[in-house]
């Protein structure tokens, strides 16, 4: 009974078609199946797979996409296709587990963050070395940094997902307005 399920799935599926000579049944199924498949390997695998992470995790993405279509389109057999998503996800699960033991391989596989402002100072030749302009700075100063001068940030890099991150100056708070009214004192403090 079995073995007349696991081939009319086969049949179903269109295993051993030539990939012009598959069905738009055929190809449908195999587009369920290989969607509920994908879908599962990369919840189970790592919410970081295709999430706006470093190119380690972006080349997986890519890859699985690839992979997958193969299968659907028939110029790959379904069933090994599965199997290398599997040692596809593992193997991106395995570098992972290990760049979080060891700088140097996170390093090597993800980068490292890289200065763009130092205490209110612009790093020219970082903007440059990273292809940033002084707009595409000073935009996402504003978006994350809540900042509009690159003078008033304390530090800015461009990280290794490729975002730039911004943390504003620290300043003192300072007194604007001090004055007594009908016997209230009233003190004014401003603090960026």
């Amino acid at each position: 009974m079995f073995h007349e399920i696991g081939r009319s799935v086969v049949d179903a599926l269109g295993v051993g078609i030539h990939p012009l000579d598959l069905t738009a049944g055929e190809i449908a199924l195999r587009t369920a199946l290989i969607y509920v498949f994908g879908l599962a390997a990369v919840r189970l695998a790592d919410r970081r797979v295709l999430g706006k992470n470093t190119a380690f995790d972006v080349v997986v993405g890519v890859v699985l996409g690839s992979v997958l279509s193969r299968a659907i389109n028939g110029t790959a057999p379904v069933f090994p296709t599965m199997v290398g998503v599997v040692i596809l996800l593992l193997l991106h699960w395995l570098l992972a587990v290990a760049s979080s033991r060891s700088h140097g391989l996170s390093v090597l596989l993800k980068g490292n963050a890289k200065p763009l402002i130092r205490d209110g100072l612009i790093l020219w030749e970082e903007m440059r070395r990273n292809h940033i302009s002084i707009g595409d700075l000073v935009e996402m100063l504003r978006l994350r940094g809540r900042v509009s001068d690159p003078k008033e940030v304390g530090m800015a890099c461009l990280e290794r997902n490729g975002e730039i991150s911004a943390i504003p100056s620290r300043r003192e708070p300072r007194v604007v307005q001090v004055g007594v009214r009908e016997g209230v004192q009233t003190i004014r403090i401003e603090v960026a």
